[in-house]
C-alpha cells in the first residue's frame, strides 16, 4: 500500500533535516570563527597585562587560571523539539 498524498515519510524528513543543517552551517562556522577571535583577544589582553605588570609573559599555570575566568563563547541558537529557536552556550 502507498502512502497518502502529502504525508511525509522518513526519507522526506531526512532531506528536510539535511537542508536545515546545510542552511545553519555558514552561521555556525561564522560564530565559531567569532568565538575563536574572542578567545584569542581575551588571551592577548591577559598576556599584555602580564607583560605590563610583571615584565614577562604568562606562565602555563597563569594561562590556565586566565582561561578559567574566560566568560565563554557567544551563545548559539538551537531549535527545540517544537521547532522553536532557543539559545545555548558552547563551552
Amino acid at each position: 500500500m502507498g502512502r497518502a498524498p502529502g504525508v511525509r515519510g522518513p526519507a522526506t524528513l531526512d532531506c528536510v533535516d539535511d537542508l536545515k543543517a546545510r542552511a545553519a552551517s555558514p552561521d555556525m562556522e561564522r560564530r565559531e570563527r567569532l568565538n575563536q577571535r574572542l578567545r584569542r583577544a581575551f588571551i592577548a589582553g591577559a598576556e599584555a597585562d602580564s607583560r605590563r605588570r610583571l615584565g614577562r609573559g604568562l606562565t602555563t599555570e597563569e594561562l590556565e587560571r586566565v582561561l578559567w575566568h574566560y566568560p565563554g563563547d557567544v551563545a548559539t541558537p538551537r531549535e527545540d523539539s517544537m521547532g522553536r529557536a532557543g539559545v545555548r552556550s558552547h563551552g
